[in-house]
């Protein structure tokens, strides 16, 4: 796919929307990027700008990159602008109703070979597709934050996807400079946030138990996890610390002893989600959060920076040499 005179519709423009739109723009797309009427677009191209110099300073990428890709952004509060997309994003909020609610506008105003991608941590692309006009252009695209800098892509067939619309996203995927995962089979939270609901489950649940608390957790994953997951995943790590035989046989004494209870949340999460506890831009979450709390979005954005420099030198990108 040669971005030069390609459009991409990115709608929404919310945290993963404007690194999904900013990583557009850096790699020659032309974006046209939708928010509702009520939330305007500063937010946006400020958050647009200061990634696309990240892109510069710190990947060497164009500088005339900040100069130009203004030009090729088109901020627009109506879907109807889509009309001339080559190719659609959607990324609005993990909700079912929410997202047919603008797949329906999409399908009225796009070509019928346009691919459209669903941003979607959860839902399956299968459930996504029902009731749509031609539910072979959907196709799953899980982006990880900051969609600009990282290398993570998760891309899922529907079962109706087309073989044409699945091409066109791994083609579309690499020249974004992504390292696709390609799931093979449509399961809610596919890969990652499959393994990472389980973990998170899990962690929960040993508070509750009182086996350690919130802090004590979040270190030890940080010491451990944090080391080798980014490093080699966790089949790479099986190998290289025992063998699979050693980790089934710790596996086999480990696992009756987990949660298993597949109807209900840990109390903790349950008693959070029931106060509606929405984390540190609300100020209070696990942890509790102040106007003079550190900055935890702008500190992540750093570590993901350097872990970044760190895969590319272990894992180089085949595909590299066409990312800028």
């Amino acid at each position: 796919m040669n971005s030069t005179g390609t459009t991409i519709g990115v709608a929404g423009l919310g945290l993963l929307g404007r690194g999904i739109a900013a990583c557009c723009l850096a790699h020659g797309f032309r974006v046209v990027g939708y928010t509702q009427p009520d939330q305007p677009h500063e937010k946006a191209i400020t958050y647009i700008d200061h990634a696309i110099s990240d892109l510069i300073d710190r990947v060497g990428f164009d500088p005339v990159l900040a100069k130009t890709w203004h030009s090729k952004f088109e901020p627009v509060e109506s879907l109807d602008s889509f009309s001339s997309c080559d190719f659609v994003i959607e990324s609005v909020v993990e909700d079912l109703a929410s997202k047919r609610k603008v797949f329906d506008q999409i399908e009225e105003i796009v070509g019928p070979e346009v691919p459209v991608g669903s941003n979607t941590s959860s839902i399956p692309i299968t459930q996504l597709q029902q009731d749509r006009k031609n539910p072979g252009r959907f196709v799953g695209m899980h982006w990880a934050e900051p969609a600009h800098a990282t290398r993570f892509l998760e891309l899922i067939r529907g079962e109706r996807t087309s073989e044409e619309t699945f091409e066109k996203v791994v083609v579309l995927a690499k020249r974004l400079g992504k390292e696709p995962s390609i799931v093979q089979r449509d399961v809610p939270g596919f890969i990652v946030n499959r393994i990472g609901y389980a973990m998170y489950r899990e962690a929960a649940h040993m508070v509750d138990q009182g086996v350690a608390d919130v802090e004590t957790i979040d270190r030890s994953c940080r010491n451990a996890f944090g080391l080798w997951a980014a490093m080699c995943g966790p089949f790479r790590w099986i190998d290289i610390t025992g063998g699979p035989e050693l980790y089934a046989k710790s596996i086999e004494r480990v696992l009756p002893t987990l949660c298993s209870d597949n109807e209900r949340l840990p109390e903790l999460l349950e008693r959070l989600k029931r106060d509606g506890v929405g984390g540190q831009p609300t100020g209070s979450g696990f942890y509790e959060y102040n106007p003079g709390s550190l900055d935890w979005q702008e500190r992540y954005h750093e570590f993901a920076w350097r872990a970044k420099a760190l895969l590319d030198e272990f894992y180089p990108l085949d595909n590299q040499q066409e990312t800028h």
